[in-house]
């Protein structure tokens, strides 16, 4: 009787150690955002998202890959955009939340580093389309 307890005792443990182990796995494959290759902005041109980025001059303040004159010193890099969790530490990553913080970074991050540039909903569509696009440092 004390041998068929003591087994049962060590099944038990075995099956949480393994259930916990399994819950920790399936939440950090939660926590990179979404997948990079599956993420639209719907209304978002990538192309017309970059010419954006160039004129509200982005790159002054972010590292951008492809931007010999980031500077990253003064804000956070973007590059490998599509694989952050959240933005700006606060929000999922996903491209409505990116869209409310381009528009309003408050909304999003109160007392945020980030200044409201005035930016309307449709260039901040097309600046999301291309922020799911950047990948690593070139």
């Amino acid at each position: 009787m004390l041998r068929r307890s003591r087994y049962r005792k060590e099944m038990w443990r075995r099956i949480s150690v393994a259930a916990v182990g399994l819950g920790m796995l399936a939440f950090a494959a939660g926590c990179g955002g979404d997948d990079p290759d599956t993420v639209e902005v719907e209304g978002g041109d990538p192309a017309t998202g970059e010419e954006l980025v160039v004129s509200y001059d982005c790159a002054s303040c972010h590292y951008i890959p492809g931007f010999p004159e980031s500077s990253g010193h003064d804000a956070p890099g973007l590059q490998l955009w599509p694989n952050r969790a959240f933005v700006a530490g606060a929000a999922p990553n996903r491209p409505e939340n990116v869209i409310s913080f381009l528009m309003e970074p408050d909304s999003i991050q109160p007392g945020s580093g980030m200044p409201n540039l005035g930016i309307s909903e449709e260039e901040a569509r097309h600046i999301a389309a291309y922020l799911f696009t950047i990948g690593g440092p070139e």
